[in-house]
């Protein structure tokens, strides 16, 4: 008669194998562990991408239903003004400049180190081109800068494995002409070329990237000329749905999941 093979049967099989076996058997284990988070961080990577969408220079400050459906940054925090930002930068909801959704950090720094924020107008009215605050009770003239001529890099972190980025610069004291060269990408190193320069962005633009992965975005922007330095008002985050939006590490940390009962 044919009976389930139980745990006694394979502990008795265990302490029946020679030292050699038993050695054999562990270093398999892992190697077995091994490959497959190594199966694990390659999922992570192989699926993340940063691909430009496009610039928009029309909308202005009116980014409230048309962006940062599942997370929005406005900067900067009054206590932020003409101060070093703190690493990562927390938002203030309080203030009505957050709407945290699926954004789970996000860090701002300059080539020298810490970067600054400043606000040039707390109430500038109906200036279509400064952003709204997240209640459309008012707007504000502000920005996020690299100290000096220094160039600015923002670090997202994003609870979702496809989302559309969208970054609003405004030149709103009119200084920067010659605009600035932007990067959007993943990792450590900087892409060779640019996505695109910015040019004139007094009345403020908006630049996109649909992004892939569970790599962090980052966003670089680099001083063009007689620039007098980096400027940058808000951050949008918008969650692209697909019809099969299934994250390959969560899959294989399930089946490890699994194969780990077993043992």
């Amino acid at each position: 008669m044919l009976r389930k093979f139980g745990w006694f049967d394979s502990l008795s099989l265990i302490f029946a194998l020679s030292e050699e076996e038993k050695l054999m058997l562990y270093f398999g284990k892992r190697l077995l562990s091994v490959s497959f988070m190594i199966g694990v961080l390659f999922a992570l990577n192989v699926n993340a991408s940063v691909t430009y969408i496009g610039i928009d220079k029309t909308t202005q400050g009116d980014w409230v239903g048309k962006y940062g459906k599942d997370g929005a940054v406005i900067f900067c925090n009054k206590s932020a003004h003409g101060a070093d930002l703190s690493i990562p930068y927390v938002p203030s909801e309080a203030e009505k400049l957050f709407i945290k959704g699926l954004i789970q950090e996000i860090s701002i720094t300059d080539s020298t180190g810490k970067a600054y924020g400043y606000i040039w107008n707390a109430t500038p009215g109906d200036d279509k081109k400064c952003s709204l605050l997240v209640d459309k009770s008012s707007r504000i003239a502000a920005c996020v800068s690299g100290r000096g001529w220094a160039d600015l890099t923002i670090s997202l972190k994003v609870n979702s494995t496809n989302y559309k980025v969208s970054i609003y610069c405004l030149d709103y004291d009119k200084v920067r002409v010659p605009g600035q060269d932007t990067y959007g990408y993943q990792g450590d190193k900087l892409p060779d070329k640019f996505d695109i320069n910015i040019g004139d962005h007094t009345n403020g633009v908006y630049i996109s990237w649909e992004v892939t992965g569970q790599e962090p975005f980052k966003y670089f922007a680099k001083k063009v000329g007689a620039t007098v330095n980096i400027v940058t008002s808000a951050v949008f985050v918008d969650e692209i749905k697909t019809t099969s939006n299934v994250d390959p590490a969560s899959k294989l940390l399930e089946t490890w999941g699994k194969i780990k009962q077993n043992y």
